[in-house]
């Protein structure tokens, strides 16, 4: 693919770039925007746009319509095929990042194509099944039944099955198609991460990506992530930090710009996943935890957090709503207020002790459910 080639030069893009009128627009849109145009003069032609954008910018404007194009309607049980645009956007953009220094200059390409076509099962599960999809869903939120087990049993094949079917019908090659197979062939990726080096870069991608409200619904998954996880994968323990309000802002700067959408809807897409809770919440990250954590992204979204790598020896109720526990040991104490403890090993078992609760995994919605109950919960327990 010429974008992603490093010895590519702007100057031939411009040729390939004017065969696709709609490609052409979008570019010529995108170079006079506000967040690419600064004080420079109008662009009006084609290698002017191309030079000023540059290679990154065209491979994400050119794959993000080929990804719209295919999106579904919205759905009646909420799911939005924008905001899920936006996940697989985020998740290319992190995989991207997290492979940026990679010894294999090819890796950081790759982990992006992967990250934006992980959830095409998905995607055209909703446009194909719509209808049995709904109650697939429907069947899952009442029995809690896994959605691997439904989709098998209802349609006769899962998402990630039909992802597989559909990427090779596609011709996407293989290292490219087997990394999202893996990443879809596990029931739990938390408590079962795929073995695949560039699946289990997609996996923490999607992780963080929901982490930072860029997840395609509220009920998304966050965990924390060991750092034997990152050292294994890239040789340290904490991988640098992406600056998170950039990468949010680009996201939502391309949807506005990409989707058409009208004024209405596009302001409902501007607007958070979930709203801040305004409550105190004490986030306690055990050292064998990474910085590079879903979990902390998505409380500093949700809330005022204070993070400590120990626990206090005294906790003062007064001072904090909440306490969320990242760490494989449960609390020894009454802490008097709401403890959440999330502990990813697979032994680990969810249960309600007093007023701790203990999970190996949580979702935004239930998170910020967490929060929002909090201070209900530490008056009667007072």
């Amino acid at each position: 693919m010429l974008v992603n080639s490093p010895r590519s030069a702007l100057a031939d893009m411009a040729p390939v770039i004017g065969r696709d009128p709609a490609l052409t627009a979008r570019i010529l849109t995108t170079a006079n925007s506000a967040a690419f145009r600064g004080s420079r003069k109008m662009v009006t032609t084609l290698p002017d746009a191309v030079k000023q954008l540059g290679c990154g910018n065209i491979r994400n404007i050119a794959m993000t319509l080929g990804i719209i194009e295919v999106m579904p309607t919205p759905q009646a049980d909420g799911f939005n095929p924008i905001r899920s645009w936006q996940h697989s956007f985020a998740v290319a953009l992190l995989s991207e990042h997290l492979c940026a220094d990679s010894p294999d200059e090819k890796d950081s390409s790759v982990a992006y194509l992967i990250g934006l076509c992980h959830d095409l099962g998905e995607i055209l599960f909703r446009t194909e099944f719509g209808g049995e999809y709904a109650q697939i869903l429907d069947i899952h939120h009442q029995t809690s039944r896994p959605m691997h087990e439904l989709e098998q049993q209802m349609l006769g094949i899962t998402q990630g099955e039909l992802a597989a079917i559909i990427l090779k019908k596609l011709g996407l090659p293989e290292n490219i198609r087997f990394p999202i197979e893996q990443f879809h062939a596990s029931p739990n990726r938390t408590t079962h991460p795929p073995t695949d080096r560039l699946a289990r870069v997609l996996h923490l991608a999607d992780l963080f990506a929901n982490g930072i409200m860029m997840a395609a619904a509220s009920g998304a998954p966050i965990a924390p992530v060991a750092k034997t996880i990152f050292r294994d994968l890239f040789g340290k323990n904490d991988p640098a930090l992406p600056d998170v309000e950039a990468v949010r802002s680009q996201i939502l700067a391309l949807t506005s710009m990409m989707a058409n959408l009208p004024a209405a809807d596009q302001a409902k897409l501007m607007q958070p996943l979930l709203k801040p809770t305004r409550k105190r919440a004490l986030y306690i990250r055990d050292p064998l935890f990474s910085a590079f954590d879903p979990v902390g992204a998505a409380l500093n979204l949700l809330a005022t957090v204070t993070t400590q790598a120990k626990l206090p020896d005294k906790i003062d109720p007064s001072a904090h709503d909440a306490i969320v526990l990242a760490r494989t040991q449960a609390p020894e104490q009454d802490m008097k207020i709401p403890v959440l403890h999330i502990n990813p090993d697979p032994e680990t078992k969810s249960v309600i002790t007093g007023s701790v609760t203990t999970v190996t995994s949580i979702s935004l919605e239930k998170l910020s459910n967490f929060l929002l109950s909090s201070t209900a919960a530490a008056k009667a327990a007072a």
